[in-house]
């Protein structure tokens, strides 16, 4: 998959929270687990990222529970692994996604899961009597990724990946910026489906009032499972199946996106 993007152009740290996940006694108030946890690993094989979260350093009483939740695209698939929680009748742990409740019960265990839809997961973890407990769990998130698309994350409109920010080639024709062609070039993305998982690719790149925008895409092979589509600020604007050319002017200054 290539393509190029021409136009006229004119012209910022995430901090790790403590270890203390509260307060999180209720759903609405899960703690968001991409936004910290005791471990956290990443590895790569054959295809597929995984990333792990540990948490190792929880309790939970009998006067509050703990949930946890984490935002999951469709396609991906998630492992909870529950590894220390007493056995008993008055602690329970319970995994849910945003429609249903999917397991639960007391001890350690190990769960996994395929989304068939892009959803919210939580894990729960509550006390009904007794003297404070402690538990640890791992979660993992397993995406379908390319070792060589150094691109990624860039699944959905809000991860796009902005043009500026580098590009496999780059190339600039004229002398002042007022009239300087700048050219980014994408030749080593990759867009996958495989059995139960997939991906999309997204790409940014900002336009100047009345300046123009060209998006030539070289590459992509016409098949009636994908589709690219181009996006303004007021939704999409064209959709194709193949490679070819397509230009535009900027009524106002604004966000032009490609998705594959």
């Amino acid at each position: 998959m290539v393509f190029l993007v021409l136009f006229i152009p004119s012209y910022a740290s995430a901090q790790c929270p403590s270890s203390n996940y509260e307060p999180n006694d209720e759903l609405a108030s899960a703690w968001d687990i991409s936004q910290g946890s005791d471990g956290y690993c990443e590895s790569y094989n054959d295809g597929y990222c995984t990333t792990t979260w540990g948490f190792w350093t929880v309790t939970v009483n009998d006067t509050d529970s703990d949930h946890y939740m984490l935002s999951v695209l469709q396609g991906s698939k998630i492992v909870v692994d529950i590894i220390t929680f007493e056995e008993s009748s008055n602690g329970v742990w319970t995994i849910r996604n945003s429609s249903q409740i999917l397991d639960s019960g007391s001890g350690p265990i190990s769960k996994n899961y395929t989304t068939e839809t892009d959803t919210i997961y939580y894990i729960s973890f509550s006390l009904l009597s007794g003297e404070s407990q402690f538990y640890a769990f791992n979660i993992s998130l397993i995406t379908w990724c390319c070792e060589n698309d150094q691109y990624e994350p860039n699944d959905r409109s809000s991860d796009a990946w902005f043009v500026e920010n580098g590009s496999d080639g780059y190339s600039e024709i004229g002398g002042s910026s007022a009239l300087k062609n700048r050219t980014w070039a994408y030749w080593t993305t990759v867009l996958t489906q495989t059995q139960d998982m997939g991906e999309e690719d997204w790409f940014s790149v900002w336009v100047p009032k009345h300046f123009y925008v060209l998006f030539n895409i070289t590459s992509f092979e016409p098949s009636s499972n994908s589709q690219w589509n181009i996006f303004n600020s007021s939704g999409r604007i064209v959709t194709g199946w193949d490679a070819q050319v397509n230009q535009f002017q900027a009524e106002q200054e604004g966000w032009y996106n490609i998705s594959f």
